[in-house]
């Protein structure tokens, strides 16, 4: 059984007030029908209320709602990226999760796509160099670039730029040369941490080997 108007019950996090749909704002229509929205979006629908937006009729406040959630959905998403980058996939799950719909969220992707405010080959290099500075390893960078939706080229010299076979040893090695020697079974806690850190087990075998036999050298020279 429809109702005689629609309303929209909006997040209060200062009161710790939400409507049943938890964090997001909730869009009751003049029949009856419920649809959780970004809380941004039914704050702005709340605001257009309040100045007067009265609709006749659900397809009257189903076309403001689309125009005011792609509008929300590009605000978020600008001052989202103004914080970091995201790649496509990534962009399009977050506006999701937030509640905008998927049509506003698409939108909003593509238009930044065609800005070059996301650029999934930037996004890429970036990533990549980052994490390698932070010690990562390729497989543990490729799971994460994965997760985030980034696909790597087949023609792509990524693989050849960043992970050269003996630039990766190296680095691993770079990693364990920073670490106190464990007092037993240094050989296997060291493998598993660089495992853990990404790199794959034949190199985390070599890394571990090389320290190994440099520190014992050491120790006879002194």
């Amino acid at each position: 059984m429809g109702s005689s108007t629609w309303s929209i019950a909006v997040p209060n996090p200062k009161k710790k007030v939400y409507p049943a749909s938890g964090g997001r704002a909730l869009l009751r229509f003049f029949d009856g029908r419920e649809l959780p929205v970004a809380a941004a979006t039914g704050r702005a629908l709340a605001a257009a209320r309040r100045k007067g937006f009265e609709p006749l009729d659900d397809r009257e406040l189903q076309a403001k709602l689309r125009v005011i959630d792609e509008e929300r959905a590009w605000a978020w998403l600008l001052a989202a990226l103004n914080r970091r980058d995201f790649s496509r996939s990534e962009a399009g799950e977050r506006l999701l999760r937030k509640g905008f719909l998927p049509e506003s969220a698409e939108r909003a992707v593509a238009r930044a796509v065609e800005l070059r405010f996301i650029d999934d080959a930037r996004y890429l290099e970036t990533f990549t160099s980052q994490k390698i500075a932070q010690g990562w390893g390729r497989q543990r960078i490729l799971r994460e670039l994965e997760e985030r939706g980034v696909d790597i080229p087949p023609e792509s010299a990524w693989v050849e730029t960043h992970f050269d076979p003996e630039n990766e040893e190296e680095r691993a090695q770079g990693l364990l040369a920073r670490r106190s020697l464990p007092a037993k079974n240094a050989y296997e806690k060291w493998v598993r941490f660089l495992v853990t850190k990404g790199f794959d087990f034949q190199t985390a075998k070599w890394a571990a080997r090389a320290e190994l036999r440099r520190r014992t050298d050491d120790e006879e020279g002194e």
